[in-house]
């Protein structure tokens, strides 16, 4: 995991800009994002996801099947259902394929996946939600 920071200020973009110029690059470079703070997924969405969408799903799943299955297990089925891929490139060309990651969605990319999820459970696997 690398340095996240948070910048409000002109003096934390000065601490910022001093930093980066201290940074010594590694061969494989780095890799630099930035986005409004206020845009991020909050710590409520990503609760009502584990709470109110995975574990109602991971329940009637366990159910159904007689087998244990875990909001873990939900959630990676629905990166892979409801998320764009990441593919990792190889040195040999080829690609590796990870699930999406729900990590850096926005509230309203949150919210949309969300709801996805709800629309898949009621209608698909007939999930009763709250």
């Amino acid at each position: 995991m690398g340095n996240q920071w948070i910048v409000k200020t002109e003096a934390h973009r000065a601490n910022l800009i001093k930093f980066f110029e201290k940074v010594e690059l590694p061969e494989s470079g780095l890799c630099v994002e930035w986005f409004d703070a206020d845009s991020k997924r909050t710590l409520e969405q990503n609760k009502l996801m584990w709470v109110a969408a995975y574990q109602p799903i991971a329940n009637y799943l366990s159910e159904y099947t007689g087998k244990a299955v875990t909001t873990d297990m939900v959630h990676e089925l629905c990166k892979d259902k409801f998320l764009p891929p990441i593919l990792v490139p190889r040195k040999d060309g080829s690609f590796k394929k990870y699930n999406g990651s729900t990590r850096k969605l926005s509230k309203a990319g949150f919210s949309e996946y969300i709801e996805k999820i709800w629309a898949w459970g009621s209608t698909e696997l007939g999930v009763q939600f709250e």
